[in-house]
């Protein structure tokens, strides 16, 4: 595939994805949030031949600024590879955020995604239990990502951009993410570096905030 049609293909869908996909923008007006940083570290495992894949990670989270740490969480979980386009697993996290009690969080989540590349669409839907000492209660998230992949060596790339809905029981939507980053493989892509930005719009009291976030992430594909 030439790079004029990948470039048509992915500008495609990057307009689409805007217009059709990004619809938590349009929530109400947001007041002036904070910049963070979000930094974090995964592994994977893949049990050959079988289809199964080990995945754990770890992830720290400051606000204010970027001057306090205020989240910690690890999830650790197994998904099973279906076909090309389908896959889908389940997993536990824990989080734990300042001057709150720690959230026990299972959930399952199935990925779809187009087959071809280098321009990749996926869509991951995600179902959480979010339990609490006090409370449980559940939450729906839905991502959707375009990316292509530049199997340059020794470094490859992959620019993407993705939007993630959040749909919380008892409130409805009540977040939105969309970021846009580049992912750095090296190694064969065993090792993995991201950076991204996120435009994070959450629901806080009555009111809405606009987050600016700064994250990296580590990867290790084994």
């Amino acid at each position: 595939m030439g790079l004029r049609i990948r470039g048509i293909i992915l500008g495609t869908l990057t307009l689409f994805c805007f217009f059709a996909g990004f619809s938590g923008f349009f929530a109400p007006e947001a007041q002036g949030g904070d910049f963070q940083v979000w930094t974090e570290l995964k592994y994977s495992h893949r049990f050959k031949p079988s289809k199964f894949t080990l995945k754990w990670s770890m992830e720290n989270r400051f606000r204010d600024q970027a001057t306090e740490h205020f989240t910690f969480n690890t999830t650790l979980g197994f998904d099973y590879k279906f076909f090309k386009w389908l896959s889908a697993g389940s997993y536990y996290r824990y989080e734990k955020k300042k001057g709150k009690a720690g959230e026990n969080r299972p959930f399952f989540e199935v990925v779809l995604k187009t087959p071809w590349k280098p321009v990749v669409v996926k869509n991951r839907q995600r179902f959480e239990i979010r339990i609490f000492p006090d409370d449980t209660w559940f939450r729906y998230r839905n991502l959707t990502q375009i990316s292509h992949y530049f199997g340059e060596r020794p470094v490859s790339y992959t620019p993407y951009i993705q939007d993630e809905v959040f749909i919380e029981q008892g409130v409805g939507f009540n977040e939105n993410r969309l970021d846009v980053g580049n992912a750095f493989g090296v190694l064969n892509d065993q090792l993995a570096f991201a950076f991204y930005y996120r435009w994070q719009r959450k629901e806080s009291g009555n009111m809405w905030e606009n987050n600016h976030i700064f994250g990296t992430s580590v990867a290790i594909h084994y």
